[in-house]
């Protein structure tokens, strides 16, 4: 009896085996697209982080130092200061390079070497949900801090960077604003070429033609117009022939900025980490971060935002209260409108941008096809 339920026994685990295995056989095809489903993330993943680790090697390290008192509170998400940087008024040896991450180490900042036409801040919630981006006018007249973080008198915000370097520039701003800023990051103007051409150029919309002075050649044509390196480093930088000068080079910054985020997400970029490497490097070579900064937080942060897609951002333009030809021998100069100001500090705190814009629209930067 117990011979014949062990052979019972042998013959159905025999038979659990053929089943089992003519099973695997009849839906082998099934098995091996779950099997890709499952494995294709990880390997897409584990390609992102290698091409993150790869170009992160190409950033340049600023030295910056915030310790001193009176800095705002902290909020729970993260702001980062972004800066356009290029060469300043002064005239320096051919001997000198220009190198911002070297100069920030030096004992003694070189005055007058750098200037910044572009400073915005981007602002994270702390779970990465949400973006805002808020640009500041460089002629803003406001209380300038030393690199000890010592009011040195009124000025340019710019003038922060020009005269005592990074350091002031960030403490400069966070007393502006009244934002903690967490991470600085500078990038040559001559970088928007490069950049804009490893994504295959970018696209804006024109929406009159603009002519140069004194000559019939036209400069920009009406309509969607495909920028290059070149053709975008002049669309940002230009001022004087547009309506509001520089209040209106923030708008096509911010303009471009938002196309260039779309043209990433949109042209499968992040998804093809070739093509993603060739648009790190662009970045990553031309860029310089504060020491700060580790790799694994920029590559977490990378990877957090690869979703962000400009259409989804909030940008706006730190509220102006009037400008102003000349005071205290500075002209061109822009009041900041403090009030207004605290209100958007709050609501970047609370990650309600687009309620500040709603109440304030020219704050806000306007649909593509009105940005001039």
């Amino acid at each position: 009896m117990a011979k014949h339920r062990a052979r019972d026994d042998e013959h159905s685990a025999l038979g659990d085996s053929k089943n089992s295995d003519g099973f695997v056989k009849r839906h082998r095809k099934a098995f091996i697209a779950c099997t890709c489903i499952l494995v294709l993330p990880i390997v897409l993943i584990a390609a992102y982080v290698l091409v993150l680790n790869s170009s992160l090697k190409n950033i340049d390290r600023i030295s910056i130092d915030t310790s001193h008192d009176s800095r705002p509170a902290d909020d729970s998400g993260e702001n980062i200061l972004l800066m356009g940087v290029d060469q300043g008024n002064k005239v320096f040896d051919g001997t000198i390079e220009f190198n911002i991450a070297a100069d920030s180490k030096r004992t003694v900042w070189p005055a007058d070497k750098y200037h910044s036409d572009t400073m915005m801040i981007v602002h994270l919630s702390k779970d990465r949900r949400d973006i805002s981006i808020v640009s500041i006018p460089r002629d803003s007249y406001v209380d300038v801090y030393d690199a000890d973080g010592d009011k040195t008198g009124k000025n340019r915000v710019n003038e922060a960077l020009t005269q005592f370097g990074p350091s002031a520039a960030v403490t400069t701003i966070e007393r502006l604003v009244g934002l903690r800023i967490d991470h600085l990051a500078m990038v040559d103007y001559q970088s928007f070429e490069a950049i804009t051409d490893a994504l295959g150029g970018v696209n804006v919309y024109i929406p009159e033609t603009v002519y140069y002075e004194n000559s019939p050649r036209v400069a920009w044509q009406q309509g969607d117009l495909k920028l290059d390196g070149k053709a975008a480093l002049a669309y940002v930088r230009e001022r004087k022939k547009l309506p509001n000068s520089d209040y209106s080079r923030i708008r096509r910054q911010q303009n471009f900025l938002r196309a260039a985020l779309a043209k990433l997400k949109s042209n499968g970029t992040l998804a093809n980490p070739g093509r993603l490497k060739g648009t790190l490097d662009a970045v990553t070579k031309n860029l310089a971060v504060d020491e700060g900064w580790s790799g694994s937080d920029i590559r977490g942060l990378a990877f957090s935002l690869r979703g962000a897609s400009g259409s989804d951002i909030p940008f706006v333009t730190l509220p102006i209260d009037g400008y102003s030809h000349m005071i205290d021998g500075i002209g061109s100069i822009v009041m900041p409108d403090m009030p207004k100001i605290a209100e958007l500090t709050k609501a970047i705190r609370s990650n309600r941008v687009d309620h500040f814009i709603e109440k304030y629209p020219k704050q806000g930067l306007e649909d593509e096809t009105k940005v001039r």
